[in-house]
């Protein structure tokens, strides 16, 4: 299971909040997948150059003019 910096409690509180009612397992489901969508908006969110767009690196081979 993927940590998260807010507590199981809290996050059925949040949910709990919005008027949403899920059963025991439904609800630790959502937490597992609440610390995956988390880690995977920190990778992303990361800032990126220019060389890291595949175009940016890509030299076609030129044919030759003999």
């Amino acid at each position: 299971m993927t940590q998260t910096d807010l507590s199981r409690k809290d996050f059925h509180a949040l949910i709990a909040q919005q008027g949403l009612t899920y059963d025991d397992a439904e609800l630790a489901e959502f937490y597992e997948a609440y610390g995956l969508v988390r880690a995977m908006a920190a990778r992303v969110r990361k800032p990126r150059t220019h060389m890291a767009e595949p175009m940016a690196i890509f030299a076609p081979v030129q044919p030759s003019s003999t």
